[in-house]
């Protein structure tokens, strides 16, 4: 690996990590202690919110669904939301069939 292409494996990472920070600030909905990370399922990325540390936030945060596809469209992350607990997905919302 030349180091370009450790600069932009870094530079690529930092950036990932700052879009994610700025999709919390969108959605204060999501508790800290929620883990927030894209995943991609065939050709599409999907926001991933997993609640295993706080399983009794999930169905709140459910519920505020349109501040997540708001914010998940602003920023261009993704096409669907995956809500998660462990390895256990919970719920799944894609952005082009959801209506607030």
């Amino acid at each position: 690996m030349s180091a370009s292409d450790a600069v932009s494996r870094s530079s690529s990472r930092d950036l990932e990590q700052e879009a994610l920070r700025r999709f919390r600030l969108l959605a204060p909905i999501i508790p800290p202690s929620c883990k927030v990370y894209r995943e991609t399922w065939n050709n599409n990325t999907a926001v991933c919110l997993d609640f295993q540390h706080c399983p009794l936030e999930l169905e709140r945060v459910k519920e505020n669904t349109p501040i997540l596809m708001t914010a998940l469209e602003t920023l261009g992350l993704g096409k669907s939301i995956i809500f998660r607990e462990g390895n256990h997905i919970r719920g799944w919302r894609n952005l082009l069939k959801f209506s607030p």
